[in-house]
């Protein structure tokens, strides 16, 4: 398979593993996505008959691993990574060597033992951010009539790569006395799991399988040294089939009935078509029928734009039926117009009687101002405002509703410029603000997004460490599926790590600076 030496499984080392990589085209990798994520003990479980020490090694990686590890990952998760970098004697029955010679395999149902592995595994990876970064490899062997310029191919194992030069310099890595192949490789996916390996000094990024690379060139540095140079693209399948979702039950709307709706959800959230079949996206079960409750038509309605405060003369000014967007939870779904944080998200009752009143009340020594919509049936809005709280810029809304589909109260505050601007209410966005004067930008580097869902894991995000959010602009940071529309791209930034923001009951969002002080709070409540 290569020429210039022979290969010593004792010397055989993450950063290269490379030879065994087959040559042709594979079946893709599927079927572990569809399992429960289990702790690391049970994960192993099945791993038992193909490594029978690989109990001891998943205890010693979970000791390791902190309590609470970093990236928002659980300790299993952690784990998992720790165990997968993880060397020991003889190489060939360490756990990266068997799964990547598995992954290698023409025999995908060699895989199925691995598949609660897999699962924990590919989680953790999937929570880090994919940075885009050049890395190395390096191998004692000279793999140039392999890899010739112009070809495209695939890893299909996992593939263990270096920032550093340095850790190549290692005997054990890259031997200067023999025929050696440097691989530099520009990647789009690589994940950073220096915070969880084992050897947590040798700057480890790790590459996902099933990853299709072009050798942009070769060339021969010295007589016994060659370097191929790689870019890493995209296939034109879904090599490796991704972490799927746990599928939300969604609870139907309380308080209504069942109609034929005249203005159908027509786009889903692209997460939740992902994540579950069209049978199980029903709205409000009856004996009838199974469709989505209507939207009433409300007269006299003009709309309101975003960021705007009602007035005395805005009391009448709902929106109209049309003018209404669909408001899509995981939990239920509900017909609503979205406001920004000083204004009252209202959520109509299904009935909703034509001979409607409204009233508006103010008071400005209290500096909050309440908003009451009622008709004939006592359905009721009523939402208060503050606009400051303790001299710090911060909003809160209570919002109460009778018999109403769903109501919230949303509280905000910031401890300087850079603060949460809103939350789609689809899930797709978050968008900070720096309100700061001219020529006061900051820094992003080591800044991070914190989410918390009910009872759910944290949610992160880390921004890019060369992101600057300049003075008087905003940033959009989109899940993986969200759709960005008509954003402008310069206002935009994509967490591939998160396939959504997600949404519950209670919703913390927090946004701390690179020391970890909480800069900015976001709290949402939905009864």
């Amino acid at each position: 398979m290569a020429t210039g030496g022979n290969i010593d499984l004792q010397q055989s080392t993450r950063v290269s593993d490379i030879v065994n990589e087959p040559q042709d085209m594979l079946v893709p990798i599927r079927g572990y996505e569809n399992m429960p994520i289990v702790s690391l003990e049970k994960a192993v479980t099945p791993l038992i008959l193909i490594l029978p020490e690989i109990q001891d090694y998943a205890y010693v990686a979970k000791r390791r691993c902190k309590s609470v590890p970093p990236d928002g990952l659980t300790q299993d998760e952690s784990a998992a990574l720790t165990l997968y970098s993880m060397e020991w004697t003889p190489h060939d029955k360490c756990l990266y060597f068997v799964l990547n010679a598995t992954l290698r395999t023409e025999d995908r149902r060699k895989l199925k033992p691995w598949f609660s592995y897999l699962k924990l595994i590919l989680t953790a990876l999937e929570k880090l951010p994919s940075i885009r970064c050049h890395v190395f490899r390096g191998v004692n062997l000279d793999l140039t009539n392999l890899y010739t310029q112009g070809k495209t191919f695939i890893w299909w194992g996992f593939s263990s790569c270096t920032t550093s030069l340095e850790v190549l310099e290692n005997k054990q890595f890259l031997d200067k006395t023999d025929q050696r192949t440097l691989f530099t490789i520009e990647c789009d996916s690589g994940k950073d799991i220096s915070r969880h390996s084992y050897y947590q000094s040798e700057n480890e990024v790790l590459l996902l399988p099933a990853r299709q690379f072009f050798v942009v060139g070769c060339l021969q540095l010295a007589p016994d040294l060659h370097t191929i140079q790689l870019k890493e693209t995209k296939a034109p399948i879904t090599l490796l089939q991704p972490v799927m979702n746990q599928s939300v039950q969604i609870n139907p709307i309380p308080n209504s009935t069942a109609t034929k709706s005249k203005n159908p959800i027509t786009k889903f959230r692209k997460i939740l078509t992902r994540s579950r079949s069209q049978s199980q996206i029903q709205q409000n079960p009856s004996p009838s029928n199974h469709t989505v409750p209507s939207t009433p038509t409300i007269p006299n309605a003009v709309p309101l734009k975003a960021d705007q405060i009602l007035t005395p003369s805005q009391t009448n000014q709902v929106p109209t039926q049309s003018q209404m967007k669909p408001n899509v939870r995981e939990e239920e779904y509900a017909y609503g117009y979205e406001y920004s944080s000083h204004t009252p998200i209202l959520i109509p009752t299904p009935k909703f009687s034509s001979s409607s009143s409204s009233s508006f009340k103010s008071s400005n020594s209290s500096s909050s101002s309440s908003f009451k919509s009622s008709n004939s049936s006592s359905s009721s809005y009523q939402c208060q405002t503050e606009s400051t709280v303790g001299g710090a810029s911060a909003g809160r809304i209570y919002f109460r509703a009778s018999n109403v589909s769903t109501s919230q109260m949303t509280e905000q505050s910031a401890q300087g410029d850079i603060a949460f601007e809103r939350i789609d209410p689809q899930r797709d966005f978050i968008a900070i603000k720096n309100a700061a004067a001219i020529c006061n930008d900051q820094a992003m580097k080591n800044w991070t997004i914190r989410r918390k869902i009910d009872f759910k894991e944290d949610i992160v995000y880390r921004f890019p460490d060369n992101f600057v959010l300049q003075s008087g602009s905003r940033i959009c940071i989109f899940s993986r599926y969200g759709s960005i529309g008509l954003v402008n791209q310069k206002e935009a930034l994509v967490a591939d790590n998160i396939p959504t923001w997600g949404t519950g009951s209670h919703m913390v969002t927090r946004l701390l600076d690179a020391n970890g002080h909480e800069n900015a709070f976001y709290d949402e409540k939905f009864q």
